[in-house]
């Protein structure tokens, strides 16, 4: 990311800097996630269990972070700059994005199993809950879209 910034205060374009960025970093930044994972990796030759666990678990884990974000960021950084670019502030905009992402249009939605077991119950569980529209505290150009959950 910072390689990202330095390339667009140099006045490259976006995906120009974004380019750059991984063509500079994509090497030094494998590197140090491998030997990060190799020392992970060092745990799993103990007898301790949890640690032989954790070294797996950190090995395998380091590599996919490293990965996910190499696979990622190019798209957080363009929706980033649409952002930054766009005349909605960001509390606005994820405001918007929220309340289309759960708009229920008033319907109650059955909590199923996961309610259930969360209260200790086995089994399907017979509470609802219910979605409706609220303008809260804020100006309504920021809560458009946002809803209030309850359960019932």
């Amino acid at each position: 990311m910072a390689r990202y910034l330095e390339a667009r205060r140099k006045g490259d374009g976006l995906e120009a800097a974004i380019r750059e960025a991984h063509e500079d970093t994509w090497l030094a930044t494998l590197t140090a996630c491998v030997a990060a994972s190799a020392a992970y990796a060092s745990l799993t030759i103990t007898e301790f269990r949890g640690f032989r666990d954790f070294g797996l678990i950190g090995a395998v884990g380091m590599l996919l972070c490293w990965l996910a974000t190499y696979w990622t960021m190019p798209a957080i950084l363009v929706v980033s700059e649409r952002i930054r670019r766009s005349s909605l502030r960001p509390i606005a905009l994820v405001a918007a994005l929220a309340g289309h992402a759960f708009e229920t249009r008033g319907e109650e939605r059955s909590a199923g199993h996961s309610l259930g077991s969360c209260s200790g119950r086995r089994g399907p569980s017979s509470s609802r809950v219910s979605v409706s529209r609220s303008s809260g505290p804020w100006p309504s150009s920021a809560t458009r879209g946002l809803t209030r959950w309850s359960t019932t």
